[in-house]
């Protein structure tokens, strides 16, 4: 927990979200996907693939896939929202009072490139790790979207959004080999649940 590594947590959220799609409750899979990504943000990438795995009540659907998350942060924000931001927006991204490390644990990542090369000064000095991450996700984005707008599928959604939160944690300041893990899983649920219900494309949602 101390380390983030709670990802048994956010895994059992996207497992019941899977075996709740399965059922047909559509709108019982995105809620406990909200609370998958309430347990941790790194999901948030995956969300507009996710929104695009249905025809439907797009408003109620976001607000499924992102209330756990405003409800969770909502407090720490009211109390003290300069420390909140600093600590979820700017540390990230290597700005603010205590900017995360560049890190290259296991030779994963394109951090090792940075630091190899000797683009920073420092593993705390700032890096527009940011332009290679929007790119990386853009061009995944493009893909994905084409590919749901002919085959809306939760299943195929899901592995897009594995694809698009892989390349944002890829290029930015550091990607842990349990983030890794997690996506792998993450793709393997999708896959199932793909594999046990081949006509989910015709899948009437319920609440």
């Amino acid at each position: 927990m101390i380390e983030g590594r709670n990802d048994v947590a956010m895994m059992l959220c996207i497992a019941a979200a899977a075996v709740a799609f399965d059922r047909g409750r559509g709108l019982w899979a995105d809620f406990f996907l909200g609370l998958a990504v309430a347990i941790k943000t790194l999901l948030l990438p995956a969300l507009p693939f996710l929104l695009l795995a249905q025809k439907g009540d797009r408003v109620r659907r976001s607000a499924l896939l992102l209330g756990p998350l405003l409800v969770t942060c909502l407090p720490f924000l009211v109390r003290d929202a300069g420390a909140f931001l600093d600590d979820v927006l700017l540390a990230p991204a290597g700005l603010g009072t205590h900017p995360f490390e560049i890190r290259g644990w296991g030779g994963y990542g394109f951090a090792n490139l940075v630091l190899a090369l000797g683009l920073v000064s420092s593993p705390k000095a700032w890096f527009p790790f940011s332009v290679f991450q929007a790119a990386a996700y853009g061009a995944v984005f493009w893909k994905g979207v084409r590919v749901l707008r002919d085959r809306p599928d939760w299943s195929r959604s899901l592995l897009w959004g594995v694809a698009g939160v892989f390349v944002v944690l890829y290029f930015g300041r550091f990607i842990h080999d349990n983030y890794i893990g997690a996506l792998l899983s993450t793709a393997a649920i999708a896959l199932a649940v793909s594999e046990t219900n081949p006509g989910a494309d015709n899948t009437p949602v319920q609440t």
